[in-house]
């Protein structure tokens, strides 16, 4: 019998090869010869498989940053770009299954099946905007300063999307997409001369 931790595996590559879910879970289980207890014991439904599929990829692309050498010198907006760019080279062989996993109905605008992903890239977004902060590459603008996790999982959100619509060979249109989106956001969260005055005030008043 069949593994079941390949049951993962067995159900992307079924939405690969059909280009749709199974018609049900006896149906799925019985192609690769496991029980269903073995798929329960993997996942709920399948919703819940993709979603820990997602999250699978998602692990695979921090991974993969932590492992380069030069990722570690990169600047804050480096590292965002660079985020960006492996999490799409690390979706771009699964595309089919993403496409299909995204179609769930939609919550408020944006598809569960993504939601799964909010957590883990804000954790990951608080490490970044700490470490801008610190290295004077982000303003820290007292309330707004909190927000810039949720700002950076909007992107990724928003480029995970702009890339399933992509139609441009090699997605080009995405890259320029996504190095045009992050740029200009963190342009927006550099220091600049609004910073700059506002400490004037902030010191005029301490010493008035």
């Amino acid at each position: 019998m069949e593994s079941v931790t390949s049951i993962p595996a067995a159900y992307e590559a079924y939405i690969h090869l059909h280009g749709k879910r199974p018609a049900s879970v006896r149906a799925f289980v019985e192609a690769q010869s496991v029980t269903e207890a073995d798929f329960y014991a993997e996942a709920g439904s399948f919703f819940a498989l993709e979603r820990k599929i997602l999250r699978t990829h998602l692990d695979t692309t921090l991974e993969r940053l932590a492992a380069d050498p030069a990722y570690a010198g990169y600047g804050a907006r480096e590292k965002a770009l660079a985020c960006m760019f492996t999490w799409l080279e690390v979706l771009t062989p699964q595309r089919t299954f993403v496409q299909v996993a995204s179609t769930q109905e939609a919550c408020l605008g944006l598809s569960p099946y993504l939601q799964a992903l909010e957590e883990p890239i804000k954790a990951w977004a608080r490490n970044l905007v700490r470490d801008g902060i610190t290295s004077t590459e982000i303003a820290d603008r007292l309330l707004v300063t909190q927000w810039y996790k949720d700002h950076i999982w909007a992107i990724l959100y928003t480029v995970t999307g702009y890339w399933l619509r992509d139609q441009s060979a090699n997605f080009a249109d995405t890259d320029a997409f996504v190095e045009k989106t992050v740029n200009f956001y963190f342009d927006l969260v550099q220091p600049n001369s609004l910073d700059s005055g506002l400490d004037l005030l902030r010191f005029v008043f301490r010493i008035s």
